[in-house]
């Protein structure tokens, strides 16, 4: 009998669990919850950082010299800022958004270059192939 189905009779339906069953062993779990939970923070954190501050946002401009201090200040006026105004799941939804959307630029610059690539190997082997005496 197979395995996804309950019971002895075949005409039964199979068992569909969307659940993905739990790895993390029973006494680990609240752990886990405990760890789930300050995740969630420091998502939230990072995104009211990466909505507030541009250049957190994007490879570092400027001379790596000042990166620390830079970083530091974006840290402490983000803080400022979350003491005004309590961290939200909308700041956790900016990040998410944010890390999607540069996937999604990332993936296209890829597509680009594969493009343009094998566009010049392809005029490459026309000219190759003009060029070529018999």
């Amino acid at each position: 009998m197979d395995s996804g189905y309950e019971g002895d009779a075949p005409t039964k339906y199979p068992k569909i669990s969307l659940h993905k069953p739990s790895t993390v062993p029973l006494e680990e779990q609240p752990e886990q919850q405990q760890l789930a939970h300050i995740r969630v923070v420091v998502e939230q954190f990072f995104g009211r950082l990466k909505k507030l501050w541009l250049i957190t946002t994007r490879p570092y401009p400027l001379h790596h010299d000042s990166f620390d201090a830079d970083i530091d200040n974006c840290i402490l006026l983000t803080n400022e800022h979350i003491a005004l105004a309590l961290l939200s799941n909308n700041d956790r939804e900016f990040l998410w958004r944010w890390r999607r959307f540069t996937s999604e630029e990332a993936e296209e610059k890829k597509r680009k270059r594969t493009a343009q690539v094998a566009q010049y190997n392809a005029r490459k082997r026309q000219r190759n192939e003009a060029n070529f005496v018999y």
